[in-house]
C-alpha cells in the first residue's frame, strides 16, 4: 500500500506536466475549489480516493476505470491501475520529441 500512496503524487504530477496543464487548470476541470487540492495530491499530503483519481486522470486523459467486485483484492486492483497508467504515461512519452524528458 505504501509503494502505492508513493506512486500517485509521482503519477499525477507527470501527467499533468505532460498535459500542459498547471496544478489550477487541472482543479478547475475536476471541478475542485481549490488548487492546493492537487497540490496536496501531488506533495502527498493527501491522497485521493479511487472516485477523485479517477476524476482527475479523466481530466488528464488517462481511463482509469475500475470497478471493485468481492472477488478481487483491492492490491490486485491497484495492480491494474498502474498498469493502465504505464501504459499512457508510454504512449505520452512516445509522442515527445527526443531529449524532452527531464531524467533528474
Amino acid at each position: 500500500m505504501d509503494n502505492f500512496k508513493q506512486w500517485i503524487p509521482q503519477t499525477i504530477e507527470i501527467l499533468r506536466e505532460q498535459s500542459g496543464q498547471t496544478q489550477s487548470e487541472l482543479a478547475d476541470k475536476c471541478g475542485f475549489a481549490s488548487t492546493s487540492t492537487i497540490s496536496h495530491f501531488e506533495t502527498g499530503a493527501r491522497t485521493p480516493s479511487i472516485k477523485v483519481l479517477d476524476k482527475i486522470f479523466a481530466a488528464l486523459g488517462v481511463d482509469l476505470t475500475i470497478s471493485f467486485t468481492p472477488q478481487k483484492s483491492f492490491k490486485s486492483e491497484c495492480v491494474w491501475v498502474r498498469r493502465s497508467v504505464f501504459r499512457r504515461l508510454r504512449e505520452v512519452v512516445a509522442e515527445l520529441p527526443d531529449g524532452e524528458i527531464d531524467q533528474s
